[in-house]
């Protein structure tokens, strides 16, 4: 496959780079992410989430439907993505769900109590914050069809 490069996100492929070890990342409290780490680059991802009871090809009882979208670089992931300098991390995690699958902000923004984790990692200079928001099932397929016509579908992600 020939290298077609990260083009404006040059200076942050890093941060979406595999490979990472498990021991390059620390979990650290969400104040000290705010107050002690200024100068690292900050990003948020969500986990949108519903139980589900139906059974599977009479075999199976389902546990859950997750929303995970595949990145543009071919890597499975969590919508969500860097927080703007003037943003804090729910602001940026909002924003980042409006963007890549469409959210009605109105009906389902996240909010202070979906904040799950803080990770950081010193090597990267980034600190990584995620949410978990449940959904009744009967919501989460409207979200799910609501991706299709959102501004980065299809073009930074696809869900």
């Amino acid at each position: 496959m020939t290298d077609i490069g990260w083009g404006h996100l040059a200076q942050v492929e890093a941060y979406g780079r595999l490979g990472d070890a498990a021991e390059d990342y620390k979990i650290i409290r969400y104040s000290d992410s705010i107050e002690n780490y200024k100068s690292y680059m900050k990003a948020a991802h969500a986990m949108i989430f519903a139980h589900d009871d139906q059974i599977l090809w009479e075999l199976y009882k389902a546990k859950a439907a997750v929303l995970m979208q595949m990145r543009f670089d071919g890597v499975l992931g969590f919508p969500g993505g860097l927080v703007e300098d003037d943003e804090t991390p729910l602001q940026g995690i909002n924003r980042e769900l409006e963007e890549e699958i469409n959210l009605d902000l109105d009906k389902y923004s996240l909010c202070d109590d979906d904040h799950v984790v803080v990770f950081c990692n010193d090597q990267k200079k980034l600190i990584l914050h995620f949410y978990a928001k449940e959904v009744s099932l009967e919501d989460f397929k409207s979200i799910e069809m609501a991706v299709l016509s959102a501004p980065d579908y299809g073009n930074e992600v696809c869900t």
